[in-house]
C-alpha cells in the first residue's frame, strides 16, 4: 500500500462527532441510550441500555444523529469496539465515536477496515487514560484510513457473506441452546 492511498478520517467521513457527554435521566419507554458498554462483535445489546424521553433524544440527535451506514466505535474504556449500521436506527449515542458515512459500501469498507487487528491494535496502544482508556476526537479525525477503491467493494461483499453466515449459525446455535434447557 502506498501513502497516497491513505486520507484522514475527516475526509473519507461527512463528519466524525461523538454521541452526547450528557447523562440524560432514564425513564419507563421511549429510546434507548447505547453506550459502549451495550457494543460488542457488531451488534448492540440493549439490555445494557436504558430508556430516554423523547426530548433527550430528539437534543442528542441534534449533535449526533445515528443513520443507516454509518459506523459507530467505543472510545471510552474498551475502545475500538464497532457497529455497522445497517438499519434506521431509534436510538441515541453517549460517548460513542460517530463516523457519518450514509453509503453502504463505503461505510462496510470503513467498518471492516477499522476492525483489522493492525487498526485495533493500534487504538489499544494510543488510548490514553490511567484509569479509563479513552481516544480523543480530534485522533479520530486525523486518523488515516485507507481510501476506497473499485475493487473493495468485491472485497466488503466478500466479508458481508462471512458475517452473514456467521450470523446465521449464532441464531442456530441460540435456538439450539434454548431447545436443551
Amino acid at each position: 500500500m502506498n501513502m497516497s492511498e491513505l486520507i484522514r478520517m475527516d475526509e473519507y467521513c461527512s463528519s466524525v462527532r461523538d454521541g452526547t457527554h450528557d447523562t440524560p435521566k432514564p425513564t419507563d419507554s421511549g429510546y434507548y441510550l447505547v453506550t459502549s458498554k451495550a457494543i460488542n462483535n457488531n451488534s448492540i445489546d440493549l439490555s445494557c441500555c436504558y430508556f430516554i424521553a423523547e426530548k433527550d433524544y430528539n437534543k442528542i440527535n441534534e449533535r449526533s444523529k445515528v443513520d443507516k451506514w454509518d459506523v459507530i466505535m467505543t472510545m471510552i474504556g474498551t475502545v475500538g469496539r464497532l457497529h455497522l449500521v445497517n438499519n434506521d436506527p431509534e436510538f441515541a449515542i453517549k460517548n460513542i465515536a460517530l463516523f457519518k458515512i450514509g453509503n453502504e459500501d463505503r461505510a462496510k469498507w470503513l467498518y471492516y477496515y477499522l476492525s483489522t487487528s493492525t487498526v485495533q491494535n493500534y487504538f489499544e496502544l494510543i488510548a490514553s487514560g490511567t484509569s479509563q482508556h479513552f481516544i480523543g476526537l480530534g485522533h479520530l479525525r486525523r486518523f488515516k484510513v485507507e481510501n476506497y477503491r473499485r475493487n473493495s467493494k468485491r472485497i466488503t461483499d466478500i466479508l458481508s457473506a462471512y458475517d452473514n453466515l456467521i450470523e446465521v449459525n449464532n441464531k442456530r446455535i441460540k435456538v439450539l441452546d434454548q431447545m436443551a434447557e
